[in-house]
């Protein structure tokens, strides 16, 4: 097998050894840095911090014009000593896209580069020549730096292995983001360029005196390659090498581990662990305990059942929680003026800046991301058979179910995830081309007409349930349109383009929750409306709002933390409900509020969920909060017995053989 492998490797080597194929990087990869360089000086501003990195990228493109003009024999010279330390400067320079490297702990530092050294030598001895395992190493070094970089810059959290699995979506989202390159992010890659094109015209082919040596050197350094993959995923490195333990941050988690140790071990938690205890006489034995827990909910008659309106703004919150800041204008003067038929308040979300689908995915099936591995989508990864939820237990009582996303089908393969949660409809942007848009988006306005239409011509004795995702207000937020021109200012700040947009947009969304609630309070039948945002804006949009009060947060702090995943919600009615204000509540409650206040009997999943929300009423990705108001870190929550029960009603609910009993309501008649 390794002798097959290391011919293909040679024969691809003979193929790009072809002197046309190998001058042609050569004549790009210094275009390339040229292109980018003017990219930089037009999109970013000079400083005085940032001239002598003009000057340094000046300096490479000379020494990439000048290579040319010396002869490739006399380049092999430094062959050796670029092959030496080129993985080294991969190391540096992926880690440079985000942070300072030398601020690595000397452990660390070292962990991370026994990875750049034993791929690269794995793939000269496959290969034997210094050229091939070079740019490879360099390309994957640069691929995965500025992927991780453009994540990190408009997600605000890092690139996680399934991620991967996210490309599509994110693809679908590409066009309305600015991808410019900043003066420092322009010198990290103009140094790859040239660390490549150097790499290429001073290429050195292995011999060997004995023809064994090779082949058994390619099996010690793959060994070793992989040996180091596997360890990475282990607790014992945690141990040995002081790595940073805490998911719950990843920001941190990445600059203090590195990239590639970080990322490598993260691969672990592509499979989700077991919940102590878990097999079905646990699960069993729940049911038992919790199905027969008074809820004192007054149950609605069928007939009187109201129509249920559920909106997950995008992007949708209220930076107030970060620090006291005033506007040229009221952002949401509507939902501030909500008292009569109204419990509103504050809820908190595992996700900041992006990953919406892990919000809808915890309302609707009651779940919890603080189960489930740091980063990841349960849409993409989890969700491939027939799942209870809201919609589903909704659809059992009579509900036509519809789920309206003014987007792409595929985004969060939300096309096939639907079906699969019994919604009877799905309607996206595709079924949607005549909606006005804001920005290239469909609005909240046009979609909530839609709704009001879908109101209008239903037959008298329909129950509706829709579930609206928007997209309204989605990133990024730098762009000029001409349909669109914010007007909402914050007093006393400078730069802030990006934070004008969002909360332009955010008015936007408050007039048209106003005009769908002013059309209700005239229709006939009962009808709840269920607003919440998925998560507050990336880093870039709400740090100047922190800057402005003079804060930073801990990433140490829980607390502090905690503020950036929280938003706000409403639940309105038309007819008569009881008003309330909810300090804090998570988004895997929320669903239980909202059947609670309409009335619907709760199943026994329910029930468990309505009796931990008395002792836990916030329980996310990052934290836990009691009924007291005392935190907990997330990685703490399995050494809670209550807790690990809801582990196991999840874990039941995703993988295991579903206890039907269990979504079941005293009433069913399945």
């Amino acid at each position: 097998m390794i002798k097959a492998l290391s011919t293909a490797v040679k024969a691809a080597g003979k193929v790009f050894s072809l002197p046309k194929v190998r001058q042609l990087p050569q004549v790009l990869l210094p275009a390339t840095a040229v292109g980018i360089f003017i990219a930089a000086l037009k999109s970013d501003t000079i400083t005085t911090e940032n001239r002598w990195l003009i000057k340094y990228i000046i300096i490479m493109i000379a020494l990439m014009a000048t290579s040319f003009f010396v002869k490739q024999k006399a380049l092999r010279y430094i062959g050796w000593p670029l092959f030496v330390i080129l993985p080294a400067a991969c190391f540096l320079l992926i880690e440079a896209f985000i942070h300072n490297p030398f601020e690595i702990a000397n452990k660390i530092f070292f962990l991370n580069l026994t990875f750049y050294y034993t791929l690269t030598l794995s793939v000269l001895f496959l290969s034997k020549r210094t050229w091939i395992a070079a740019v490879i190493t360099a390309a994957l070094s640069m691929g995965l730096g500025i992927t991780n970089y453009l994540v990190q810059r408009f997600r605000g959290t890092p690139f996680f292995p399934w991620d991967i699995s996210s490309a599509g979506t994110a693809a679908n989202v590409i066009d309305n983001y600015d991808f410019d390159p900043t003066i420092e992010s322009a010198a990290i890659i103009c140094t790859y360029l040239f660390l490549i094109l150097l790499s290429i015209r001073s290429s050195i082919k292995l011999h060997f005196n004995f023809r064994w040596i090779q082949p058994v050197a390619a099996v010690l350094c793959g060994a070793l390659f992989f040996g180091y993959c596997a360890y990475l995923q282990t607790d014992d490195v945690y141990k040995r090498f002081s790595l940073y333990p805490y998911l719950f941050s990843p920001g941190v988690l990445y600059k203090r581990n590195g990239f590639i140790v970080s990322f490598l071990s993260n691969m672990k938690y592509l499979n989700v662990n077991v919940p102590d205890g878990y097999d079905q006489d646990a699960v069993e034995a729940i049911l038992n305990e919790y199905k027969d827990v008074d809820t004192g909910i007054s149950i609605t008659p069928e007939d009187e059942l109201p129509n249920i309106i559920v909106i997950m703004n995008e992007a949708f919150s209220d930076l107030s929680v970060l620090g006291d800041f005033t506007t040229t204008d009221d952002v949401m003067p509507f939902i501030k003026s909500l008292n009569e038929d109204t419990i509103k308040g504050w809820l908190h979300v595992s996700v900041v800046g992006g990953n919406t689908a892990n919000t809808e995915f915890e309302f609707l099936t009651g779940s919890t991301m603080a189960f489930l591995p740091a980063g990841s989508i349960p849409y993409q990864q989890y969700i491939d058979r027939e799942t209870p939820n809201l919609a589903s237990q909704l659809a059992d009582l009579g509900y036509k179910t519809t789920a309206i996303h003014p987007f792409y089908a595929s985004g969060w393969r939300r096309n096939k995830v639907y079906p699969l949660f019994s919604f009877e409809k799905s309607i996206f942007s595709e079924d949607l081309p005549w909606l006005s848009k804001i920005r290239n988006y469909i609005s909240d306005i046009a979609v909530y007409r839609h709704i009001m239409s879908m109101f209008d011509y239903k037959n008298k004795d329909e129950k509706l349930f829709i579930f609206n995702v928007t997209m309204q207000n989605h990133g990024s937020y730098t762009n000029s349109y001409a349909n669109f021109t914010p007007t909402i200012h914050v007093k006393g700040l400078e730069d802030q383009t990006r934070l004008t947009m969002y909360l332009s947009l955010l008015r936007e969304s408050d007039n048209a929750l106003r005009e769908l609630c002013d059309y209700l309070k005239t229709y006939d039948d009962k009808t709840i409306v269920l607003f919440f945002g998925d998560h507050q804006p990336a880093d870039i949009v709400a740090n100047p709002i922190l800057k402005l009060n003079g804060k930073t947060i801990d990433e140490d702090s829980v607390e502090e933390r905690e503020i950036r995943y929280i938003v706000p919600f409403v639940l309105w009615a038309n007819y008569d409900i009881e008003e309330a204000e909810v300090d804090a509540i998570s988004a895997n409650y929320l669903s239980t509020l909202l059947l609670k206040t309409a009335g619907i009997e709760l199943t026994t999943q329910q029930k468990f969920l309505y009796s931990l929300y008395e002792k836990y009423p916030v329980i996310t990705a990052n934290c836990y909060i009691d009924a007291e108001g005392n935190y907990y870190q997330a990685n703490e929550i399995y050494e809670n017995e209550l807790l690990n029960k809801y582990a196991i009603l999840q874990y039941n609910l995703l993988f295991g053989d579903i206890e039907e009993e269990l979504f079941e309501t005293n009433g069913s008649e399945k």
